[in-house]
């Protein structure tokens, strides 16, 4: 190989190593993403909480559950616009709290395709996202996935220019 063609494959090389550095800091932020998403929905749950619990409370006291007792009270008189809103909260409390345990309690293979189920956009519009490096299991699992397929749509990509180069060689 001359000079020339060395250089070229450095170069190369140099630019794979970069992109693989890219492909796994990209990739990392995908549990980033996920964490800073299950806070948001947290935070939306702890807002709605109060309002829940004391619905609980009363409906407990009537032997109901929670969304039983305010379907039965709307049933009983026009439903009221604050009725209708301590109805939604609970709704929303229920959704949240289930969408936060969905993405905690999942295991790292199966999280960004709970995520991917769970996600909705107006939650992921209330993230304030701030890429980090999570050097955790976690994260360095995502880092190496992302060299992985960057590895594979490299040998995917090269593969026909193998064949060109090997074909014209002959």
């Amino acid at each position: 190989m001359s000079t020339f063609g060395k250089f070229l494959s450095g170069i190369f090389r140099l630019i794979v190593m970069l992109l693989s550095v890219v492909a796994a800091i990209w990739m990392m932020q995908f549990p980033v993403l996920m964490n800073q998403y299950e806070e948001v929905l947290v935070s939306a749950r702890e807002t709605a909480r109060p309002v829940y619990d004391e619905t609980q409370r009363q409906a407990f006291q009537e032997n109901y559950a929670p969304e039983a007792y305010l379907e039965t009270l709307m049933r009983k008189s026009e439903p009221s616009d604050s009725l209708q809103v301590v109805y939604n909260t609970l709704k929303h409390f229920q959704a949240y709290d289930e969408k936060v345990t969905a993405l905690s309690e999942a295991p790292i293979w199966k999280r960004p395709w709970v995520f991917w189920n769970i996600s909705d956009k107006t939650t992921r519009e209330a993230i304030d996202f701030k890429p980090q490096l999570l050097l955790d299991t976690e994260g360095i699992t995502y880092g190496v996935i992302g060299v992985l397929l960057l590895s594979i749509v490299l040998f995917l990509l090269a593969w026909p220019l193998r064949k060109w180069r090997k074909k014209n060689a002959s």
